[in-house]
């Protein structure tokens, strides 16, 4: 019987220090979105609204780690911090003529998730370059 106590206890004291010392192991998540204008003036809003955008996290202190262009379209990706957010990349694409394959406009976000913080602050990041690729926040679900 004393036996069973004693590992009774041992098993309710590894079991209260295995919780209080838990790691939580970091999740990737990603999601994407396109636009493609129909009009020269919905091009050139839409290049206005994602250069705008670009220059606003540079001042945010993200940093270009890659521009790539291919044709007639600019692809960016673009390294930074946004709340708890790790491991995070925005990549913005860009285009200079009307076409409808690929769509010309596209973003997304890229980032490790490490709690419910993140997950909500990526959320609003997605939002955030959703709108200013599509014109539209309306044509961003919630992610």
């Amino acid at each position: 019987m004393k036996r069973l106590l004693a590992l009774t206890l041992f098993g309710l004291l590894s079991i209260s220090c295995a919780a209080r010392y838990r790691v939580s192991v970091p999740t990737s998540k990603d999601a994407t979105m396109s636009y493609s204008a129909r009009t020269p003036a919905e091009l050139g809003a839409a290049n206005q609204r994602i250069n705008d955008f670009k220059q606003e996290l540079l001042r945010q202190g993200f940093r270009e780690v890659s521009v790539s262009s291919l044709n007639s379209t600019e692809e960016c990706v673009l390294a930074g911090e946004y709340g708890t957010l790790t491991d995070l990349r925005v990549t913005l694409r860009t285009s200079k003529q009307l076409q409808s394959e690929p769509p010309p406009f596209a973003g997304g976000v890229q980032a490790s998730l490490s709690d419910e913080q993140a997950e909500r602050e990526f959320g609003e990041l997605y939002k955030k370059v959703c709108t200013v690729v599509t014109g539209r926040a309306e044509n961003c679900p919630n992610r």
